[in-house]
């Protein structure tokens, strides 16, 4: 036990504190308070540290469910309409993990920000010197506040921003399948188009191979008509008439199995370009069916945390601006508070306790007087700080180098005693080197 422990011991004697319980500790580590001394307080400070505390565990855990969701929303795969949506389990797992880390974030931010916020002056009015001192962690509070609102936002609007998402996805879809849809439709008119002149122009040939047929049957008849002599000369055999008769029908069946051979080959060329126009129809089908599939799939991976955040501002009307500046005064009232909190024994027990720990260590702070010239001058004081430890370790160091310096000079001039006693009884010996050179 150091000394200062010592002090306070028998300072406060033993027994004279209620001891907290662990969720009574809890809230005061939020709060950035001593619970050593908060022990020994009177239930007035024990209570303000708590509910600091308890604000600041508050934001921690809204920072949690707002980081989670949000990391959700914005890392979860997009497989499913604003309206049909489903569990991705893995990334449920992450985003807990980064909520816990968020949530430490700002546990930690928050500590900090309400630890240094200070105590004001005492009282319960905020000068302009205490909001001034208080403004950066105030612009702080402020930024920690929008960045959890906005997730919490759009989670309490989900079901009417779902309902506006997923007819802005519809519109997407379909403003990108119409003019893909143009162009199929477009092209597979032209091919069936080409189609239908193909198949035209194969039935009009089978008509003309029809008429071509029934004229040479007609004229068949009419030669065995005219061979038996029921024709228009009344001689049954052989004649002129039906020589002309034979030949104009060989010339008719010459010509028909020519159109026939010619109507064969545009027959198969008509089927084998029919046959490719509809594989062209039905390929541009399923591409058109894959592009359909792709924005789909596009238009579901509208559903953004940014879009949900502008929609929820779009049809929110004043829901969004209330959560936002309820959180901001979550974050800020421990700052007020600070601010506006008056000195009890907990301030008085931590500032002693901070001149016990000063003092024990040799830090002070000094105040001298110094007295101006002349009639109208004016004294005026100077503050210094003392750290009275430091000043000793250099006073000792100070002695020390005195001290050698003293010793070395003490021993220098007994070196040039010594040195002259023996130079006075052999002065030869050490002119020896000189005359030496001169031999």
């Amino acid at each position: 036990m150091s000394e200062l422990d010592r002090y306070q011991r028998e300072a406060w004697g033993e027994g004279r504190y209620e001891p907290a319980g662990w969720f009574e500790r809890l809230l005061w580590f939020a709060a950035g308070a001593n619970a050593k001394l908060l022990e020994r307080c009177p239930n007035s400070d024990r209570v303000k540290y708590q509910g600091l505390g308890g604000v600041v565990w508050a934001t921690a855990l809204l920072a949690f469910f707002s980081g989670s969701y949000a990391l959700y929303a914005v890392f979860s795969p997009k497989v499913d309409t604003a309206l049909e949506t489903s569990t991705h389990w893995p990334s449920v797992i992450g985003s807990v993990i980064g909520g816990l880390v968020w949530s430490a974030i700002i546990l930690n931010l928050d500590r900090f920000i309400v630890s240094s916020a200070g105590k004001g002056d005492g009282t319960e009015k905020i000068t302009a010197s205490e909001f001034g001192n208080a403004f950066p962690r105030m612009v702080m509070a402020f930024i920690i506040g929008i960045c959890i609102s906005a997730p919490l936002e759009i989670r309490v609007l989900k079901p009417e921003i779902d309902q506006q998402l997923a007819l802005e996805q519809q519109e997407h879809k379909a403003a990108l399948r119409k003019q893909k849809e143009a162009e199929f439709e477009a092209s597979k008119a032209e091919d069936t188009a080409h189609v239908k002149e193909l198949e035209a122009k194969v039935a009009a040939a089978r008509i003309e191979q029809e008429r071509r047929r029934q004229e040479i049957e007609n004229k068949r008849s009419k030669l065995e008509e005219e061979m038996a002599g029921r024709g228009a000369t009344g001689k049954a055999g052989e004649g002129p008439t039906v020589t002309l008769l034979r030949d104009s029908l060989r010339e008719l069946e010459d010509s028909k199995a020519l159109f026939d051979a010619q109507l064969l080959n545009e027959e198969k060329a008509a089927a084998t370009a029919i046959a490719d126009l509809h594989k062209r129809i039905a390929k541009a089908a399923d591409e058109f069916a894959a592009l359909d599939a792709a924005y789909e799939k596009q238009a579901k991976s509208l559903d953004g945390l940014l879009r949900r955040i502008q929609i929820s501002h779009q049809i929110g009307g004043n829901v969004p601006y209330a959560i936002m500046f309820m959180l901001l005064a979550i974050e800020l009232g421990p700052i007020f508070f600070k601010m506006m909190l008056t000195r009890g024994v907990y301030d008085y027990l931590e500032e002693n306790e901070k001149k016990l720990r000063q003092a024990y260590q040799g830090v002070f702070v000094e105040t001298n007087l110094i007295k101006g010239e002349g009639e109208d001058a004016r004294s005026i004081t100077e503050q210094k700080e003392r750290f009275l430890r430091v000043e000793r370790v250099i006073a000792e160091e100070k002695e020390r180098h005195e001290a050698e310096l003293a010793l070395a000079k003490i021993a220098y001039q007994e070196f040039k005693a010594v040195q002259a006693a023996e130079v006075a009884l052999e002065p030869r010996k050490y002119l020896r080197v000189e005359n030496d050179n001169k031999g």
